[in-house]
């Protein structure tokens, strides 16, 4: 599973750039935005979902202060009916705590079960992440985070989802 020190090594190993940001653990937009730091602006926000009847699962990234809508996002992807997977799945699937989610964490997904979405907002920008814990922030270009996880195959949906 990738950890944190993971997250790091990876970046290195594939020449991504980045810039790491310590701080006091967040666990919402509105904490982040209480730091009052620059580098949140760029920060991106990650969530969990599965369908109704847990076949498919959806890893979601978007700019921190864009609203996710939901009838948007089903008309993207095979599965309507969305709503948050449940804690034991975050951890059995992406081996990751609610509040450190991110994009990477779809790397720990051995079986290439849950698909990864991403906001086309984000392609060419430099965003914020978390690396694997909500105790800090990495600052990289996106199109170089887009690029490990589709060479690690897993299936990535870019599309306008609000």
């Amino acid at each position: 599973m990738l950890d944190k020190q993971g997250v790091f090594s990876l970046l290195e190993t594939h020449h991504i750039p980045y810039t790491l940001h310590e701080h006091a653990p967040i666990f919402t937009v509105a904490e982040g935005d209480a730091l009052g730091e620059a580098f949140h602006k760029n920060s991106t926000r990650s969530l969990f979902l599965r369908d109704k009847k847990k076949h498919n699962y959806y890893l979601v990234s978007l700019p921190c202060h864009k609203k996710l809508d939901f009838a948007v996002l089903e008309a993207h992807i095979p599965s309507h009916r969305l709503s948050f997977a449940s804690e034991a799945d975050l951890e059995a699937m992406l081996g990751i705590t609610t509040g450190a989610v991110n994009p990477l964490c779809i790397l720990n997904d051995a079986t290439k079960k849950v698909t990864m979405v991403f906001d086309r907002s984000l392609i060419g920008q430099e965003i914020g992440l978390h690396p694997m814990s909500n105790a800090a922030t990495i600052v990289t270009g996106f199109d170089a985070i887009l690029h490990l996880i589709q060479a690690a195959g897993h299936p990535v949906v870019l599309c306008e989802i609000s």
